[in-house]
């Protein structure tokens, strides 16, 4: 719903960022392949995973946080219209 409810309101070439505190693939992935099968004209931004970070990882719907001794774990997309 959050992002069916935002998505209007980026200003032309704006970015939507979609993040979460979850690790849960229905949380994160999942919502991020709907938004996208129901609005095609948007996609995903590929992101560089920052150098001497093993803890964070890249798939097609986003950048996902591996939780480690100082902090939890997390998910994160920049969707932008094509």
């Amino acid at each position: 719903d959050l992002l069916e409810q935002t998505y209007n309101h980026l200003y032309p070439k704006g970015s939507l960022v979609y993040t979460t505190c979850s690790l849960e693939k229905e949380e994160n992935q999942q919502v991020v392949q709907s938004f996208l099968r129901d609005h095609p004209d948007y996609q995903v931004l590929k992101m560089a995973v920052p150098e001497g970070h093993p803890e964070i990882s890249v798939d097609e719907e986003g950048m996902i946080f591996w939780p480690t001794a100082d902090h939890d774990g997390g998910f994160m997309a920049v969707i932008q219209k094509k």
